[in-house]
C-alpha cells in the first residue's frame, strides 16, 4: 500500500497526482494507493473538478486508488513517527505477516516511488512515469 499525504492548497501535490496515478496503474493489483488529506469532502471534490482529476473515479472503482479524509489523524501519527513536516509525502506500507501486521518500509518524497515499489515487490515494471 502507498499512503500519499497531500492537501488541496499544495501546488506540488497537484503535480504529484499524475505520477502517483501512473505508478498505481503500472503495478495494477499489487499496489493500493490511499491519497489522504485533512481537507473536507467538499474541498476535495472541488479540487478534483477544478484540476480535471475526475478520471480518478475509474481508478477508485477498481479498488487500486482511494481518496480519504483524515478524520482519525493518521497523517499526524505518520508525520510524528517519522518527524516529517512536508507534503507531498508518501509512505510504503508492506504486510509483514499473515495475521495482518503492517510496517512502514519506506517514506519520502514521491519522486522515485516506482523504483522503490519495484524493489519491494521484486518487479521490473515498465511504464512511462515521469517523476519530475
Amino acid at each position: 500500500m502507498v499512503v500519499f499525504v497531500w492537501q488541496t492548497w499544495c501546488k506540488h501535490c497537484l503535480k504529484t497526482f499524475g505520477p502517483i496515478i501512473d505508478t498505481t496503474k503500472a503495478f495494477k493489483s499489487k499496489v493500493h494507493t490511499l491519497a489522504i488529506t485533512s481537507n473536507s469532502e467538499e474541498e476535495i471534490e472541488r479540487f478534483l473538478a477544478n484540476n480535471k482529476l475526475n478520471y480518478l473515479d475509474h481508478l477508485c472503482n477498481t479498488g487500486s486508488f482511494s481518496i480519504g479524509v483524515d478524520e482519525s489523524k493518521i497523517i499526524k501519527e505518520l508525520q510524528n513517527g517519522f518527524e516529517v513536516r512536508t507534503i507531498p509525502h508518501v509512505y510504503v506500507v508492506k504486510r509483514t505477516d499473515t495475521r495482518g501486521g503492517d510496517e512502514v518500509v519506506w517514506e519520502g518524497h514521491p519522486t522515485g516511488l516506482e523504483s522503490v515499489l519495484g524493489w519491494y515487490l521484486n518487479d521490473n515494471v515498465d511504464s512511462d512515469t515521469d517523476s519530475d
